[in-house]
């Protein structure tokens, strides 16, 4: 007989098999029934064992013929070991053994029915071992599952019998696996629990890797559950899992091409856990997961590596969440939309994240940027993927680097993404984003915390939007290329925002500035202290306004208390510095979906009396379409703008106040600018040598500006095109500043004659009569309105320059001189009249006496004195000729053309000195001097005597003396 089995096995496997079946003894006892098989193989064709065992033994009792059912008393299996294999084209050692069975016998399996009748009393395997060598992964795997243990008592078919079992494995690193409970097989029902302890999860870490990027994984695993597993006649299986508790301790993932582990995990509990089939159900009371430890890295090229971890290429494509997957009896499974893909309801009543800690860190900078939130806590409640779920939560997390984020609410993910949420922000400072600004700017934060109440939904259509307060404190922005201060803050508050990202659109109520403070520095170089702050990622974009992006923006008021500024022009001859402060006022009303500019009032100290004003309307926006604003300064002290007057003209100023109305208005890029100055006691100081400065007498300007109050009062408007690239408004008004002082100089008496309302024009040009130094008529009222407009500007005096026109002036001169002889030798004395003689003695008769019979003889007694080689007589002949009516009759002389060519000849040759001319030209000077000092209003210190100069006469009649200006 144990010939006979050993051939009966040897044969089937060869035949059916393709495989050497062997053992070392089959024994069989017909009187105990008892069938014992010790060192039994089973061989594959390549030589591998693939299955065997040490020592089987069978025990069958006669007893079954009473009860008609196969019993047996014992089923004992010691020391099994079996070999599951898979090589590396996917094939298996299994697969090929189940491939070599003939079709017919697939063919002729029993239909499924009813159990053969059996009853085992005692069914045992002790000593088991699985190996299971994968050649897939890469490391390939060579597992051993050792030893097995598994009893069972009463393993029966039969109906109303049930048997107590018990399955021990010991798992690779050392755990064990129990499984407990009862068995019933007629109908089939296992009950029982389960219990993992401790199991070490890196063996799983090959198959990991097959579909995630997963480079160490370290983990431990302890589970236990009650289940109960049947299948009722005539239906499907039934399977209902209790009690479930799962635990994952000491989790540490880490990803391909990372140093250190990405993630850990203290500890993942899930208690109270329920699963149901077919109900579809399944859930924990309590999910926790503690002391959870994230390092998130972004590397130089900004990839994180979280990345690494994604999904490999060929991994095992994902269900398709349409697919209808089919009941395990058969049946069709229908999918609501609803719910999960595959139908079930699961739920987590409670979901906690404890005392966790997530890093991020930036290594694209040098020390790499780091952010890190700390003790980390969120909460769950009512997880579940049914439709319309609401799931409150809320959650705490403190910053590394100081502050606090609180926030709770309400989401739910089916069948749309919903959720509303309170952040609460408390105490961030700015600071924290240091690393990210420096990047992009030349800023540096000091100090400054953030404060935050936000209100955000996430509705179902998908639209987003914010609602809250903002406080902003105790900011303060240094220059990270000095350490000098730029900009800061008390206090920034946002009384309420409310910002829709879907429709891009912010409306803010109310901001409040308190305590702002800035810097600005203009260097020699002509930069500021604002260049190159800002120096944003290379090949980016020139930024969109607000109009361009779509955004809708309306601030409804900015309030301003107690602002400064600090204001340095370090580009001057002589450094300049001053400072804003109190500056307090509000701006409203900027929107910039509106034509319509928002409103600025502004005021504010300036040094120690001054006053600084601004009112009037601006689009925030796009400032160049539509502003209209003014700005006043009241008393600024004058000497302190000395720097700029230094840089302009080339002189201080040592005292002086300042008062500007200042108009800007600018439509469509044009501006027209009108400013009022009113100067009050300016004294100039010295000159100052400086390259830059125009060549401008500015001094002679300020006494031509000062009225008798010592006020300047002038109107500058100014028009440019703000488009123009080139536009400067500093170079603008520069430019109209010295546009006015070219004009009042190079035309001084013109603005003196506006004083008096004179209609002569130009009150700087005396004109008198050639050779004569009395003032005519015209002459005198031209002096006296001159006379008041003094009165006018008393800072400015009159220089009188002697003028002479040799050409008109000398005649005169030679004739007065040829009289003045002809009277000596006629011995008569000069009269005052006679004395100023001119061009008019004609008229006057003068002339007419010098045809008197005897001055006709001292003229030609003079001729022949003068002219001896030129005789009289040659004279009357050029002068004689006879009659009109007898033109054959005796020449007759025209005695008084005789006369009038002897005194042109005579005057022609009378000599005249310069000294004469020089003194008619100084006594023109003088009277005109003597004009304006005439009732005594003027100091005479401020009209003064000039040189003696030759001028030209326009008209061939008038000698017109140019008057000058200058500064007292």
């Amino acid at each position: 007989m144990p010939r006979w089995i050993e051939s009966f096995l040897t044969d089937i496997s060869r035949d059916l098999l393709g495989h050497t079946a062997r053992s070392e003894r089959i024994a069989v006892n017909p009187w105990t029934l008892v069938l014992e098989v010790e060192g039994f193989a089973l061989d594959d064709p390549d030589g591998t064992t693939w299955l065997s065992f040490d020592h089987l033994r069978i025990n069958l009792q006669v007893s079954g013929l009473f009860r008609r059912a196969w019993t047996l008393r014992e089923f004992h299996l010691d020391g099994p070991r079996l070999r599951i294999e898979r090589f590396g084209s996917g094939e298996t050692r299994l697969g090929r053994v189940l491939a070599s069975l003939p079709e017919s016998q697939a063919e002729d399996a029993p239909e499924s029915g009813s159990l053969p009748r059996l009853l085992i009393s005692d069914f045992s395997i002790t000593g088991g071992a699985v190996r299971v060598v994968d050649a897939v992964p890469e490391p390939a795997q060579d597992l051993s599952f050792a030893p097995i243990e598994i009893r069972v008592s009463d393993l029966s078919t039969l109906e109303e019998r049930e048997g107590d079992k018990a399955i021990a494995v010991e798992l690779p690193g050392g755990a064990t696996l129990r499984l407990n409970g009862k068995v019933h097989l007629a109908p089939t029902e296992i009950a029982g629990s389960l219990r993992v302890e401790r199991a070490d999860l890196a063996p799983v870490l090959p198959y990991l890797r097959s579909a995630v990027a997963v480079d160490a994984l370290e983990a431990w695993l302890t589970a236990g559950f009650d289940y109960r597993l049947s299948w009722p006649a005539g239906a499907g299986p039934v399977v209902e899992l209790s009690d479930l508790e799962l635990v994952l301790a000491d989790v540490a993932v880490s990803a391909a091409s990372d140093s250190g582990p990405l993630l850990r995990l203290e500890e993942v509990r899930a208690t109270g856990g329920r699963l149901g089939f077919p109900q579809r159900r399944a859930g924990f009371d309590s999910l926790r997961v503690a002391g959870l430890s994230a390092d998130i890295r972004s590397a130089a090229d900004g990839r994180l590596n979280l990345q690494s971890l994604a999904v490999r290429p060929g991994a095992a494509a994902a269900p398709d969440p349409d697919a209808i997957p089919p009941d395990v009896s058969g049946a069709p499974v229908a999918n609501d939309p609803g719910q999960g893909p595959v139908g079930w309801d699961v739920t987590v009543d409670s979901v906690d994240l404890v005392e966790g800690r997530v890093a991020f860190e930036d290594r694209a900078f040098d020390p790499p940027a780091a952010l890190v939130l700390d003790r980390l806590n969120l909460a769950f409640e009512n997880v579940g993927n049914q439709p319309d779920t609401e799931i409150p939560f809320d959650g705490s997390a403190v910053l590394a680097g100081g502050g606090e984020v609180n926030l709770n609410g309400r989401a739910s993910v089916l069948p749309e993404i919903s959720a509303t949420a309170g952040i609460e922000v408390r105490e961030i400072p700015v600071g924290l984003a240091q690393p990210w600004v420096s990047r992009a700017s030349e800023l540096k934060f000091e100090s400054g915390l953030i404060e935050a109440g936000i209100e955000a939904v996430w509705s179902p259509d998908g639209a987003k939007s914010a609602a809250g307060t903002v406080t902003v404190s105790r900011l303060e922005v240094v220059d990270a290329r000095d350490g000098q201060p730029l900009i800061g803050w008390e206090r920034l508050g946002i009384e309420r925002f409310e910002l829709d990202l879907t429709g891009r659109d912010l409306n803010v109520t109310q901001v409040d500035l308190a305590q702002p403070q800035g810097r600005l520095t203009i260097h020699e170089d002509l930069s500021t202290n604002l260049s190159g702050l800002m120096s944003g990622p290379e090949g980016a974009a020139d930024g969109e306004s607000d109009a361009e992006s779509g955004w809708g923006i309306r601030i409804a008021r900015i309030g301003i208390a107690d602002g400064g500024l600090d204001f340095a022009d370090r580009s001057l001859p002589l450094p300049f510095a001053t400072r804003i402060r109190q500056l307090d006022g509000h701006i409203t009303t900027l929107d910039t979906g509106s034509a319509a500019p928002g409103e600025v009032e502004l005021e504010g100290q300036v040094d120690e009396y001054g006053l600084a004003r601004a009112s009037g309307t601006l689009d925030a926006m796009d400032p160049l379409r539509d502003t209209d604003m003014r700005v006043e300064f009241r008393n600024l002290d004058l000497s302190s703008l000395s720097p700029y007057s230094v840089g302009f003209a080339g002189r201080e100023i040592d005292e002086g106040q300042l008062d500007l109305d200042l108009g800007y208005r600018i439509e469509a890029g044009v501006l027209k600018a009108s400013n009022d100055v009113v100067i009050s006691d300016l004294v100039l100081g010295q000159k100052v040598d400086h390259p830059g400065a125009a060549s401008l007498p500015l001094g002679l300007a300020v006494a031509l500006l000062t009225d008798s109050n010592g006020v300047i009062d002038i109107e500058l408007p100014v028009e440019g095109d703000v488009n123009d690239p080139e536009f400067r408004l500093g170079g603008v008004i520069w430019k109209a500043v010295a546009g006015l002082i070219t004009k009042v100089v190079t035309a001084p008496f013109k603005l003196l004659a506006g004083l008096v309302g004179a209609e002569s024009g130009d009150l700087g040009e005396i004109s008198f009569l050639a050779g004569r130094s009395d003032l005519p008529p015209p002459a005198r009222e031209k002096v006296a309105q001159l006379r008041e407009a003094l009165t006018r500007r008393p800072e400015l005096a009159i220089e009188v320059p002697g003028t002479y026109v040799e050409a008109i002036d000398a005649p005169v001169l030679q004739f007065r001189d040829l009289r003045r002889t002809v009277l000596d030798r006629l011995g008569k004395p000069e009269g005052a009249a006679e004395a100023n003689a001119g061009a008019d003695a004609e008229a006057t008769g003068i002339r007419d006496d010098m045809l008197d019979g005897q001055v006709r003889g001292v003229l030609e007694q003079l001729h022949r004195e003068r002219f001896p080689e030129s005789p009289l007589e040659a004279i009357r002949a050029e002068h004689s000729a006879p009659p009109v009516d007898d033109p054959e009759g005796v020449a007759v002389l025209d005695e008084l053309a005789y006369a009038i060519d002897l005194r042109e000849r005579l005057v022609q040759s009378q000599p005249v000195e310069q000294g004469e001319l020089d003194a008619l030209g100084e006594a023109r000077a003088v009277a005109v001097r003597a004009a304006l000092l005439a009732d005594g209003g003027l100091d005479e210190n401020r009209v003064a005597l000039g040189p003696v100069v030759p001028g030209e006469s326009e008209d061939g009649d008038w000698v017109v003396i140019e008057l000058e200006v200058a500064a007292d």
